[in-house]
C-alpha cells in the first residue's frame, strides 16, 4: 500500500462513528421506558404511603366485626362445653367416691356384725364352760354353786357390754369421719363450679365490651382492647 492509502485508513479509524437511525430509536425507547418505570415506582410508593390505603370501608369493618363476633361465640361455646365436661367429671367422681364410701360402710358394718356374732358365740361357750365347772363344784355345796354361777354371769355380761360399747363407739367415729369426707368433697365440687362460672361470665363480659368498642370506633380487636383499657382507667 502507498503512504497515501495508509493515511486515509488511519483517519477513518480515528474519526468518531456516526450513530445510525436504529441506534437513535433504541436509545429513545430505553429513555422512555426508564421514565415510565420511574413514574410507576413513584406512584406505587405514594399509594403505599397514603393514609387512605389503611382506611377500611364500612362493609369491611362490618365483616371484620361479624367475623370476630363469630370467633368469640365459638370460643364461649368451647369454654362452656369444657366447663360442663369438668362439672360432669366432678359429679361422676363425687358419685364414685360416694359409692365407694357406701360400699366400705356396708363392708365395715358386715365386719362389725360378724365380730359381734363371734363375740356372742365365744361368750356362750365360756359361759357354758363356767356353768359346767360350777356344776361340778355345786355338787358339793349348793351355796357355792349359786355364788359361782352368779359371779360368772355378771362377769360375762360386763365383758359383753364393754365390748359392744367399744364397737359402737368405733363405728360412730368411723361414720362421722366418712360423713365429713363426703361433705368436704361436695363443697370442693361446688366451689369449683362457682369459680368456673364466674370466669366464664367475666370472659363473656370482656368479649362484649371489646366487641362494642370495635363496633363503635372500628379498627382491630387489639385496638378495641386498648380503647377499653383507656376508658376503664379514665
Amino acid at each position: 500500500a502507498s503512504p497515501s492509502q495508509k493515511t486515509s485508513t488511519n483517519a477513518d479509524a480515528a474519526a468518531p462513528k456516526q450513530p445510525t437511525w436504529s441506534d437513535v430509536v433504541s436509545r429513545r425507547s430505553s429513555t422512555a421506558s426508564a421514565a415510565v418505570s420511574e413514574a410507576t415506582s413513584r406512584s406505587l410508593h405514594e399509594k403505599l404511603l397514603s393514609p387512605d390505603r389503611h382506611r377500611k370501608d364500612p362493609e369491611e369493618v362490618q365483616r371484620d366485626y361479624e367475623r370476630k363476633q363469630e370467633l368469640a361465640k365459638r370460643k364461649r361455646e368451647e369454654m362452656e362445653t369444657q366447663r360442663q365436661e369438668k362439672l360432669r367429671d366432678a359429679e361422676e367422681k363425687r358419685q364414685e367416691r360416694l359409692m365407694q364410701l357406701q360400699a366400705k360402710r356396708r363392708t365395715d358394718k358386715s365386719t362389725i356384725d360378724e365380730r359381734l356374732r363371734k363375740a356372742e358365740a365365744l361368750y356362750q361357750q365360756r359361759l357354758a364352760e363356767r356353768q359346767r365347772k360350777a356344776g361340778k363344784e355345786a355338787s358339793k355345796v349348793n351355796g357355792v354353786k349359786e355364788e359361782i354361777a352368779f359371779i360368772g354371769e355378771l362377769t360375762a355380761q360386763s365383758n359383753k357390754t364393754e365390748l359392744e360399747a367399744r364397737l359402737e363407739h368405733a363405728e360412730a367415729r368411723r361414720l362421722q369421719m366418712l360423713d365429713v369426707a363426703a361433705k368436704s368433697s361436695e363443697k370442693a365440687a361446688r366451689e369449683e363450679a362457682v369459680r368456673q362460672r364466674r370466669m366464664a361470665l367475666e370472659e363473656a363480659k370482656m368479649s362484649k365490651l371489646q366487641a362494642r368498642a370495635v363496633q363503635k370506633f372500628g379498627g382491630t380487636e387489639e385496638e378495641g382492647k386498648v380503647r377499653l383499657s383507656t376508658a376503664e382507667r379514665e
